[in-house]
């Protein structure tokens, strides 16, 4: 491997340092500015009163923990309360979902029905086909799928509208707006992404649901976009469906000294790992979760972005101990040769990766050692019902 590898986007670069540096620069804006200019999506990244750290998050380049502990350290929680809860929604998305994978299943199963029935209907192919090339009637909509395919992001308010003109408007699936979503975000996060098209689609929450509003999005984009005369709510939207049950977190024990062999995947790149977790470290496997292009089907620059997170990943293990990379694919071919060198990896979360690992490891009748981290052990389970329940729990623990 190559001992440099520049990002490809000017935006995010893939890596810790840009990370942490983005966040030293935007944590003394976190409190007041923060509140008072969340909601306003000016179209101009520069401008923007968020801090942009969500791609380094997703991937835990940098963790909720340094985030919140940085911000903590220039406001009061009264004071910042607006952006940890912003933060917080990622853990507490997490931990709702942990408790009820089933609902990953029935969004991945509900993805691919309806692909397939859009696919076979002329008239949605041509719907659908209209909305993810930005040729809708909505011009607010088609700017923000250009900006979503040639910059990996949106503003979360825009992600909130955008959704609901896709359901509500334009009439179409909600699982195929996610699906739409995950390919393009840089910051793709399976809880977080699917729960969210999950609410604007009036699942999540019995009886509540986001639509749309022209004065609400003239007035948070500054008068840039006017869509009173072109947007409506013409479709119901779909029918509520009572999610799965609950079942409890199973956590492992946190007393077993660290492994020999630490396997790490696009789930937890960060380098704050607990000192008990690397201490008898003799070698680190890096695993390449990309899968072919017709399995994945990421955008370029989500691949681009995961490739180089991933390279800055190995440069800063190095330090640790002998480094591998790995592709997901190899990984059954060499599993059969590390299982008895005790080996563990840090907690994978529901989403695409944990779906191919789980059939990994059920193939091969054994699987690594499960580490957990502190903050997700004690948080996590306290996600049992509504995003407010969650934090007044949760807020207890700073």
């Amino acid at each position: 491997m190559q001992s440099s590898h520049p990002s490809t986007h000017t935006l995010f670069p893939a890596s810790r340092a840009a990370g942490l540096e983005r966040l030293e620069a935007f944590a003394p804006k976190a409190g007041r500015a923060y509140a008072r200019g969340r909601n306003v999506d000016v179209g101009e990244w520069d401008r923007q009163a968020v801090s942009g750290l969500s791609p380094y998050l997703s991937r835990r380049l940098i963790t909720e923990e340094e985030v919140i502990g940085k911000v903590l350290e220039h406001h009061t929680l009264s004071a910042a309360e607006k952006y940890i809860q912003e933060v917080s929604w990622r853990t507490y998305w997490k931990g709702w979902l942990e408790q009820r994978p089933g609902v990953w299943d029935a969004y991945v199963k509900g993805r691919e029905e309806k692909a397939l029935l859009w696919s076979e209907d002329e008239d949605r192919a041509r719907r659908l086909s209209a909305a993810v090339s930005g040729r809708t009637h909505i011009t607010a909509f088609n700017h923000w799928v250009e900006q979503l395919t040639t910059e990996g992001y949106l503003h979360n308010h825009a992600r909130m509208w955008f959704a609901g003109i896709w359901v509500y408007d334009l009439g179409l699936p909600w699982e195929l707006g996610a699906a739409f979503f995950y390919r393009h975000l840089l910051d793709r996060d399976a809880a977080s992404n699917t729960l969210s098209w999950r609410w604007v689609a009036g699942l999540q929450t019995r009886g509540k649901r986001y639509l749309p509003s022209a004065d609400n999005i003239a007035r948070n984009t500054e008068g840039r976009f006017d869509e009173a005369d072109t947007l409506t709510v013409a479709y119901q939207g779909p029918a509520f469906v009572e999610p799965p049950d609950r079942r409890m977190l199973s956590f492992p024990e946190d007393d077993f000294p660290g492994p020999r062999v630490l396997l790490l995947c696009m789930d937890d790149l960060a380098m704050d790992l607990p000192e008990a977790w690397t201490e008898r470290v003799d070698q680190v496997i890096l695993v390449d979760g990309s899968m072919p292009e017709e399995h994945q089907n990421a955008s370029l620059l989500v691949q681009n972005f995961n490739r180089e997170a991933l390279h800055d990943a190995w440069m800063r293990w190095q330090d640790v101990a002998p480094v591998r990379m790995v592709s997901i694919q190899d990984l059954p071919d060499l599993w059969p040769d590390l299982m008895d060198q005790d080996v563990a990896m840090p907690w994978v979360t529901v989403g695409p990766l944990r779906s191919q690992l789980d059939a990994i490891w059920a193939a091969a009748e054994s699987r690594p050692r499960v580490l957990v981290r502190d903050w997700d052990r004690e948080r996590w389970p306290m996600a049992t019902s509504g995003f407010f329940g969650f934090w007044k729990k949760y807020q207890k623990l700073f």
